[in-house]
Formats: C-alpha cells, sequence, structure tokens
C-alpha cells in the first residue's frame, strides 16, 4: 500500500486465495537452498533509463539468489559497489541539482519540484522484468525527493517501497514469486452490468481486462430490469452501467475513460500524448459518424425505403474509407498496442454481420476494405 494512504490496510491471503492472476503479471524463481528464512531471487541487474547495470559480486559474476524479497525492510538495501553504479547514473540522467536529505537518511536527493524528470528504473530478475513506477524508487523527504536505495554489505533486500501497488503472491509448491501491478488504493469491488448481447459492453469487458481489473458480472434481462440497475442508472434504464465502490458510471466511452484514468498504472488505453489523445477522440467522431449511417442503412430497409437505404450506406462506406486510410500500415490504430480506439471500433465486429444481414446490403468487402 503507499505510504501517502493514511489509514488503508494491505492484505494477506493464503491458500487458493492469494494465487496472482496471470494476466500482466511477472513471475521469478525463488532460489532453494539459501541460509535463513527468506524468499531469495536472483536480481541480474537495475536498468536506469537505457543504461543497464548488472548486480554482480566483487569476483565480477551474478550469484543466485543475490537478494532477498523483503516486507518489513522499506528501503531496497545494496552493497556500495553496486549502489555507487546506480547513484551515478540517476545523478547523470536527472539534470538537477543534488541537496542533502533534510533527514540525514538518504544519500541521493534532488529539490521537490513537480518538473523534476527522474528517470525509469527497471528491475531485472532472472526469469522477468519489472517496470518499476517513480514511487517505488524514490521517497519524498519533506523539501527532497531521494533514490529510495541504501546501503548494506550484508543484507540485500528488495524492501517494501519497491513492492508498493504489486500483488506479490509466493508459491512454495512452483518454487516462484510473482508480482502483478494493482491499483491497492482502488481495491472496492467492481461490478458491471451488462447483457449477454450488448455489444457497448463488450468495450468494458475488454478495458477491465487489458487493465487486470477483477469484476463481477450481472446480467441484465432488459425484459424484466433488476431493482439494483434502475438505482444505478434511474434515467436511462441502460446498459452497461459500471460500479466501482461508491461511485457509479454509465455510457460505455465515460466508463472506459473512468477505468483509465482510475487505474492509471500500467497499461494506457489513452496515451498521455496531447495530440495522440486528440487523435483518438477524432476518430470516436469517426465511429459516431459511421455507426449513425450503418443504424439507418437498416432502419431505411424496414421502411423498403431504397433511396434512402443507398443514401445512407454512401454516408457509412464513407467514414468506413476514412477509418481505413488512417489506420493503413499499423497493427492497431494507437500502433502496436490495443488502445482506446481499438475497444470503440471493436464493439462493431459482430454487430456489422447482423446489419448487414437484416438490409440485405455488403458494407465491409474485404476486396475493398483490407484492414478493417
Amino acid at each position: 500500500m503507499p505510504l501517502d494512504l493514511q489509514g488503508r490496510v494491505s492484505h494477506i491471503h493464503f491458500g487458493d486465495r492469494s494465487a496472482v492472476g496471470e494476466a500482466r503479471t511477472v513471475t521469478v524463481p525463488l532460489v532453494p537452498g539459501r541460509p535463513g528464512n527468506f524468499y531469495h531471487v536472483t536480481l541480474e541487474a537495475f536498468t536506469v533509463g537505457r543504461t543497464q547495470i548488472p548486480f554482480t559480486s566483487r569476483s565480477g559474476a551474478i550469484e543466485q539468489g543475490n537478494i532477498i524479497i523483503d516486507s518489513e525492510t522499506a528501503l531496497t538495501t545494496l552493497p556500495r559497489h553496486f549502489y555507487a553504479q546506480i547513484k551515478k547514473v540517476v545523478t547523470t540522467q536527472t539534470h538537477e541539482l543534488k541537496v542533502p536529505d533534510p533527514y540525514r537518511l538518504l544519500e541521493l536527493c534532488f529539490r521537490k519540484d513537480r518538473s523534476l524528470q527522474l528517470p525509469s528504473i527497471v528491475a531485472n530478475f532472472r526469469g522477468s522484468n519489472m517496470l518499476l513506477k517513480q514511487f517505488n524508487t524514490f521517497v519524498t523527504l519533506g523539501s527532497a525527493t531521494c533514490l529510495a536505495f541504501g546501503v548494506s554489505e550484508s543484507f540485500f533486500a528488495y524492501g517494501s517501497l519497491a513492492q508498493q501497488n504489486f500483488l506479490v503472491g509466493f508459491d512454495q509448491n512452483a518454487r516462484t514469486m510473482s508480482f502483478k501491478l494493482f491499483q491497492c488504493s482502488h481495491s472496492q469491488k467492481v461490478k458491471l452490468f451488462r447483457t449477454w448481447s450488448c455489444p457497448f459492453a463488450l468495450r468494458i469487458v475488454w478495458a477491465l481486462k487489458l487493465k487486470g481489473v477483477e469484476y463481477e458480472t450481472i446480467l441484465e434481462d432488459l425484459t424484466n430490469k433488476s431493482p439494483s440497475l434502475l438505482q444505478y442508472n434511474p434515467i436511462h434504464k441502460k446498459v452497461p452501467v459500471l460500479v466501482h465502490g461508491g461511485n457509479t458510471m454509465v455510457e460505455s466511452l465515460v466508463i472506459l475513460e473512468y477505468i483509465d484514468e482510475t487505474w492509471a498504472e500500467g497499461y494506457r488505453l489513452l496515451l498521455k500524448d496531447p495530440y495522440e489523445r486528440s487523435v483518438a477522440r477524432w476518430l470516436e467522431k469517426g465511429y459516431e459518424g459511421f455507426s449513425g449511417a450503418g443504424l439507418r442503412v437498416g432502419m431505411e430497409s424496414v421502411h423498403q425505403a431504397e433511396k434512402e437505404q443507398e443514401e445512407a450506406l454512401v454516408l457509412a462506406l464513407n467514414h468506413l474509407k476514412f477509418v481505413e486510410e488512417y489506420i493503413k500500415g499499423k497493427r492497431t490504430f494507437g500502433g502496436d498496442e490495443i488502445g482506446f480506439t481499438d475497444l470503440v471500433f471493436g464493439c462493431l465486429a459482430n454487430l456489422l454481420s447482423i446489419l448487414e444481414e437484416s438490409a440485405e446490403v455488403k458494407i465491409l468487402d474485404p476486396q475493398t476494405f483490407h484492414r478493417c
């Protein structure tokens, strides 16, 4: 649990309840046969920015089980020669003047400032790499922000600060440790009200799975709506509805943004870059234009208005060509990873075939649209 969350507690689970989910989980092997009743793993290096610093012994080798996972020790403690290399690289990459620690506890500190740009740090364990957040590797003490590593020549530990906002699991049978990025401050139960057939609710299902958020599904019958659905969405009385702690959200796009901002660590649906975020909004408008025109195609077929249906089909195809042109040469709208826009358009996959069959038209022709 992060230090700045007063009054919150962490939990320990045993048996089956202690299993850490597989999605977005880092697993490292435990090293048996080491002295003491500790969980030993092998730390091969820390990578600061783009500089990897191997954790070698005085002999120049990386020793098996060279560090323990310790929740009682706050700081990550390392031998002087290894710490000195990390300190040097962090200093070089930070480009800020050093200041003394006001409490005289830590060696490397910079003046606390919102513009302070600190390098990323990755823990390179044998078996997996773990990208750490700033609060895992730096701590603010008064007017200074300091590297949260200490020095010891006899006790090398991966401390509790480095484990903040991670679910940590120990599997004695498999002899492994697992770390899963988790917003411990947002551990209230998540409920998703949806129907089995609602395509817009699938956006929320996909987003929660990408974020690694556990949730409960409540399937609704819209011909006999539950009291809970009417309570949480009394105006529209529709799904999807997301309930998280004391917060209730309706409308799929609103819910997507809430999920992305609430579970902001790790996987992001909307990129931080302002331009990329504006492009996602722009493409969202393209979806609205296409889906609106596509719906008209279906409606006009019901009313047997051939001319109006043809006009709506032309409009839908124009919007689809715009999308096709944007995504050309990319695996996803964002490039390599699934993001906000992919979830927006993705729910159309099954809906299009139903619309084409009911309206007796072909909208998505693979000969014309190679990428869609």
